[in-house]
Order: structure tokens, then C-alpha cells, then sequence
């Protein structure tokens, strides 16, 4: 019924696990710069065991770090003209308990999550 109004014509509105998203019902959901709604990481918090994943719908460049509380990279990875669902299971159990960051750079677009490590 919104979209039925002609003021809100071609337009969406959609709140799906706490994010909201607003745009043009011809525009992509999977955009390569918005890979933000699509990321995961199970379990949050975690024993140092977890799997993180994110979607990417166009072929793009992508560089996936996880980083420590001081900001130093443990892992990186650069994707090249990546397209598709990434996965990657992760074991900091020799790492020191406490905060991570898992940081997603598309072009000039970066995506930050936390991750805990109790």
C-alpha cells in the first residue's frame, strides 16, 4: 500500500534484523558498496571460534581484516573482482580474550563489525 501511493512510487521500504533500508525498488538489495546488511559472524561473542560471511552481488574488489583492539591486522585478504556468498571460519584461541574488528574495504566504502572474543 505505500508504494501505491504515487508520492511513494518506485520506492521501498524494508527493516529486516534491525537494519533499515530506504531506495528505489530498481536498485540492486546485494549492492558491491553496501555489503554492511549481508555480513555475519557466528557465534557473537564467541570462545574464539567463529564464522564470519558477507554477500557480495557485482564483481568488485574486497579486503577483509581482522583487527585487534590496537588496530593491527591478524588476518587479511584481498578478493579480486569477488562476486558471490564469502565464508571463512576464523580460531583466535591463541589470541588474548577481548575485542576484534572485522573490517571490510569495497572501493572507498568500509564496513566495520565487532567481534567478542570471551
Amino acid at each position: 500500500a505505500w508504494t501505491g501511493t504515487v508520492s511513494n512510487n518506485a520506492d521501498y521500504y524494508v527493516s529486516l534484523g534491525g537494519h533499515d533500508k530506504t531506495g528505489t525498488i530498481y536498485k540492486s538489495l546485494a549492492t558491491t558498496t553496501d555489503l554492511d546488511g549481508t555480513v555475519t559472524i557466528k557465534p557473537n561473542p564467541n570462545q574464539g571460534r567463529f564464522t564470519f560471511s558477507f554477500i557480495s552481488g557485482d564483481a568488485t574488489d574486497i579486503r577483509v581484516e581482522v583487527m585487534n583492539a590496537l588496530g593491527q591486522a591478524i588476518y587479511t585478504e584481498n578478493l579480486k573482482g569477488f562476486e558471490g556468498n564469502y565464508i571463512k571460519e576464523m580460531d583466535l584461541t591463541k589470541m588474548s580474550e577481548g575485542i576484534y574488528y572485522l573490517k571490510l574495504t569495497c572501493g572507498d566504502r568500509t564496513n566495520i563489525h565487532k567481534i567478542v572474543y570471551n
